[in-house]
């Protein structure tokens, strides 16, 4: 993979009782400082160099609900949303567990 290499970092932070976790993160450039961290983000792997991040995760049981998906362009940091079939911006769906 060419161009710039990128540091990208997941914070979960979990609370409680009752336990309730949220997220931050970051995605840095190693020739710059980091920033503070994004609350309610996350980022994942799509392997081969890709990534995508959870944008606006209102889930407190430790998933992803809620928040958009977005394909990062790893080069410039900058984040689109995907979309459905029908082009509506794809949500993960908030899944509550019961105890």
């Amino acid at each position: 993979m060419g161009g710039q290499q990128v540091i990208f970092t997941i914070l979960q932070f979990a609370a409680g009782p009752p336990v309730k976790y949220t997220y931050s993160s970051t995605a840095t450039a190693l020739s710059k400082t980091a920033p503070a961290p994004t609350t309610s983000t996350a980022y994942e792997s799509l392997g081969a160099g890709g990534v995508w991040q959870a944008k606006g995760i209102t889930d407190t049981d430790g998933g992803m609900g809620g928040a958009t998906m977005n394909v990062v362009n790893v080069s410039t940091l900058a984040d689109s949303a995907l979309t459905t079939t029908g082009g509506g911006v794809y949500h993960i769906p908030r899944i509550t567990r019961r105890f």
